[in-house]
């Protein structure tokens, strides 16, 4: 790999990096969601956290505005509603907030990016909470670095 290719991706990371921070620090208000304890976390089979959820259109209310009230990312609402109006929704409406995910693997302590849902799984360290939160990634033409990676720094409050 050449050296503008390793400070390209040098630079992507450390941005992902900030993007975590930052985010993080944006979406301090979102609740851990509790594992179910029956269950042991890191078993073969899957474990699903949150739940669908309900929420009818007020007026004057965005996809948007629903989108982040709920904590998703833009496409998660679009995605399930792509012939619904993006700026005036009709009111009244009930919609089903997608707030229900498979765990991926991972192990207490762990961040852990879902690309192809564009979510982010931060496991306490107990391992018996995760927090969850919408990211964005990288473009076609400079993606996102796959692979397992270690914080070396934080900044409080970057901002």
């Amino acid at each position: 790999m050449s050296a503008t290719g390793w400070a390209r991706k040098t630079a992507v990371l450390w941005i992902a990096a900030l993007a975590v921070c930052v985010l993080g620090c944006q979406t301090a208000t979102a609740k851990p969601l509790s594992v179910d304890e029956n269950l042991p976390l890191f078993s073969a089979s899957y474990h699903l956290i949150g739940k669908i959820r309900q929420h009818r259109i007020r007026p004057r209310e965005t996809l948007l505005d629903i989108a982040r009230q709920y904590d998703l990312g833009f496409n998660e609402i679009q995605e399930l509603y792509p012939k619904m109006d993006l700026w005036l929704p009709p009111s009244g409406t009930v919609m089903h907030i997608p707030s229900q995910w498979i765990l991926p693997h991972g192990e207490g302590g762990q961040i852990v990016v879902n690309i192809a849902e564009l979510r982010l799984y931060f496991f306490s360290p107990t391992g018996k909470q995760v927090s969850t939160f919408p990211v964005g990634i990288g473009e076609k033409t400079q993606p996102t670095p796959e692979g397992s990676f270690v914080v070396t720094g934080k900044i409080r409050h970057p901002t």
